[in-house]
C-alpha cells in the first residue's frame, strides 16, 4: 500500500492547501499540452526552412517556448498569434474526471496557469458558484465565503488580451499585473500548494519561489506534486525549491489522486491518520476497479506539462 503524505492529507483536512492546475490535467479533455501547443503554432508558419530550424531548435532546447510565439507574433502579427491561441484552446471541450476530482478536495481557492475554463466548468456543474480573478482590481472581490475563487494567473480565454504566452507577456506581467503576483506569491508562503499537471517549468512559478524563498527560508512551508514519472530536470526543480513529490508508487495516478480524497473523506470518519490512509487507498482502489469495469469512465493518466 502507498504511503501517503500525512503532512498533506492534514493540511487538506484544516483547509490550508490550495491546489494549482497546469495543462497537464486538460489533456484527456482533449486539448494540447504546452510542447504540442508550441509545435502547432510553428506548423502555421509560412516558411518551411524556417519552420525546420526553429523546431529543431525548440526540440533541441535551445529555443526556448516562450520564444517561439514572440517570433511568431513578429512575423504574423500579434492579432494572430492571439486567434491561434483562441482557436486552439477556445474549442468546446468538457471537465474529465481529473478536474471533478480537484472538485471534491473542497478547496475553496485555486490557482491556475490554464487558459481555459475546465476547472470553473466543473464546479459550476456541480452547483458550486465561482468568482474568477485574473486582474488586479478583480482582487477586491476575492471572497472564499460566497464562491470558490480561481486566481488565473496566466489569465483567460475569455479576454485573449490578458494571455501570458510569449516571452514579452511575461515580461511585463510582473508590471502590469503586480498585485496578482504578489498575490499569489503571499499564497505560496502561507498556504500548502498541491501541484496538479504541471511540470514547474513555468518562468513566474520559479520566481515566485525565489521571491518567497530569499524573504522566509527556512520557514518555508512544504509544498506537493503529483506527478507521473518526473523527468530528471524537473526532479532537479523538486529538490531545489523543496517541493515534495511521492515516488513510490505503483499504481496509476488516478489511484493516488483518489486516495488523497478518500483518505480526507475517511480521516473524518477515524480515529487517527494510518486508520484514514488506510481506508482511503481501499476505497481508491475500489473506485478505480469500478472504472475500469465501466461504471465509470477512468481518464488517460496526465503528465506534468505546463509551463
Amino acid at each position: 500500500m502507498p504511503t501517503y503524505p500525512r503532512e498533506l492529507a492534514a493540511d487538506l483536512k484544516d483547509g490550508v492547501v490550495v491546489p494549482l492546475v497546469g495543462a497537464g490535467l486538460s489533456i484527456p479533455s482533449n486539448l494540447p499540452t504546452w510542447p504540442q501547443l508550441i509545435e502547432q503554432l510553428l506548423d502555421e508558419l509560412q516558411s518551411e526552412d524556417e519552420v525546420k530550424r526553429l523546431r529543431e531548435r525548440f526540440r533541441e532546447g535551445s529555443l526556448g517556448a516562450t520564444a517561439v510565439p514572440e517570433l511568431y507574433a513578429l512575423f504574423k502579427a500579434k492579432h494572430s498569434l492571439l486567434a491561434f491561441i483562441k482557436r486552439k484552446l477556445g474549442k468546446a471541450v468538457v471537465p474529465n474526471e481529473y478536474h471533478r476530482l480537484v472538485c471534491d478536495l473542497r478547496a475553496r481557492t485555486l490557482l491556475t496557469t490554464n487558459f481555459d475554463n475546465l476547472i470553473e466548468d466543473a464546479h459550476n456543474a456541480r452547483g458550486q458558484g465561482v468568482n474568477k480573478i485574473w486582474k488586479n482590481e478583480q482582487l477586491a472581490f476575492y471572497n472564499e465565503h460566497q464562491a470558490v475563487q480561481v486566481v488565473k494567473i496566466h489569465g483567460t480565454i475569455e479576454d485573449i488580451d490578458t494571455v501570458v504566452f510569449s516571452k514579452s507577456d511575461y515580461e511585463t506581467f510582473k508590471r502590469d499585473r503586480i498585485l496578482i503576483y504578489h498575490f499569489v506569491a503571499t499564497l505560496f508562503a502561507t498556504k500548502t500548494i498541491l501541484f496538479l499537471g504541471t511540470s514547474l517549468n513555468d518562468l513566474h512559478l520559479r520566481e515566485i519561489f525565489e521571491d518567497v524563498k530569499a524573504r522566509i527560508d527556512p520557514a518555508m512551508r512544504p509544498h506537493y506534486a503529483l506527478m507521473n514519472r518526473p523527468n530528471p530536470e524537473t526532479r532537479n526543480v523538486l529538490r531545489t525549491y523543496g517541493i515534495r513529490s511521492p515516488r513510490k508508487f505503483d499504481p496509476p495516478l488516478m489511484e493516488l489522486s483518489c486516495g488523497i480524497i478518500w483518505t480526507l473523506v475517511s480521516f473524518n470518519k477515524s480515529p487517527g491518520i494510518s486508520s484514514a490512509i488506510r481506508l482511503g487507498h481501499k476505497r481508491a482502489c475500489g473506485k478505480r476497479q469500478r472504472s475500469a469495469l465501466g461504471s465509470r469512465s477512468a481518464p488517460q493518466k496526465f503528465v506534468g506539462y505546463a509551463r
